[in-house]
């Protein structure tokens, strides 16, 4: 599992109307954006390379996502973002269940803009 999530927080700058003086929204601006990739890790020994021997807390470092389209058996790249800072973090807990294989979940927040390569760009 792989979700890419985004939030844009904005302004309105309002101005009062020429024909009414009432005031209505003139710009909207940008103030804050925040990016973050979640993953659902099932092979959950892959988290040492980032965590080393603790699973709490942030790490910060760079990250670069190479995330293939689970439906292409060809495993083809769907997207590749650029290498960005980030703050990892796990998210919740770990599941260890019997017969089952063992699941956590991890967010990559981006500390710095991320720019994407869709498959076509990857050729």
């Amino acid at each position: 599992m792989a979700n890419y999530e985004q939030t844009l927080d904005t302004v309105k700058r309002e101005a009062p109307s020429t024909s009414d003086k009432l005031l209505r929204p003139d710009r909207i601006v940008p103030i804050r954006q925040t990016e973050s990739f979640k993953f659902e890790l099932e092979d959950v020994a892959r988290l040492s390379e980032i965590f080393g021997d603790k699973l709490s807390g942030l790490r910060n470092g760079t990250v670069q996502l190479i995330i293939t389209d689970p439906d292409d058996a060809a495993s083809t790249v769907s997207l590749q973002t650029n290498v960005f800072k980030c703050s990892a973090q796990l998210e919740g807990g770990m599941t260890l269940t019997a017969g089952e294989l063992a699941k956590v979940t991890i967010t990559f927040t981006a500390l710095e803009p991320i720019t994407v390569k869709f498959d076509s760009a990857m050729a």
